[in-house]
């Protein structure tokens, strides 16, 4: 027998399952990255570069909830610092960020990037590379021109991590909208369940 209250539960079930599908969709992806560098000592530097192509269009690289034995800042180019985050952008030219690291522990940081990218052409590329170097700037680990690896961020596409040095780790963090999106999904299927049990 056709039920409409029936009908219409789910429906509103389902709508608000793909709202909150496409809220997770439109949140930007936010990266934590790792570093070991327990088998060297001594200072050195952590380095971000941010190049592109020449026609790539803008987009800016924020780093945030910086970890591990980090003191001073020197900028170059397209960046901003501040108390809780830096900001680096790809502009051309050169735009890096030295941080200046105490080796032998773990460096740790959040990285989010704008999406402009989504709305480029495909042949439309930058890249942000991450870097070990000590105080006279030679690479310690990793490539020597791409570093401990980098993050290749292509017009109308997605970003592709390369991990040049196993002492690099990047892993996705869980937005809080896919968490929202989940326990709705799971309070969905709890309702339904208790309802079937009444039945």
């Amino acid at each position: 027998m056709f039920n409409l209250k029936s009908l219409l539960r789910n429906c509103c079930a389902a709508a608000v399952l793909a709202g909150a599908s496409l809220g997770a969709m439109a949140t930007p992806v936010t990266y934590h990255v790792a570093i070991d560098t327990s088998t060297l000592s001594g200072d050195g530097l952590l380095t971000l570069s941010f190049v592109q192509n020449g026609n790539a269009g803008p987009v800016v690289a924020t780093v945030t909830k910086l970890t591990g034995l980090v003191s001073g800042v020197t900028a170059t180019g397209d960046v901003t610092a501040d108390a809780d985050s830096l900001t680096i952008g790809n502009a051309i030219g050169d735009n890096f960020i030295d941080l200046n690291a105490t080796f032998g522990g773990e460096f740790g940081f959040d990285l989010m990037f704008s999406e402009g990218y989504l709305n480029e052409t495909a042949s439309a590329f930058s890249s942000l590379y991450v870097f070990l170097t000590d105080t006279d700037y030679v690479n310690l680990a990793g490539d020597l021109s791409t570093g401990l690896g980098h993050f290749d961020i292509t017009g109308g596409s997605r970003i592709i991590t390369v991990i040049n040095a196993p002492s690099l780790l990047t892993v996705e963090v869980p937005e809080p909208s896919e968490l929202l999106l989940v326990l709705t999904a799971l309070a969905a299927m709890g309702v339904t369940m208790r309802r079937r049990a009444v039945r």
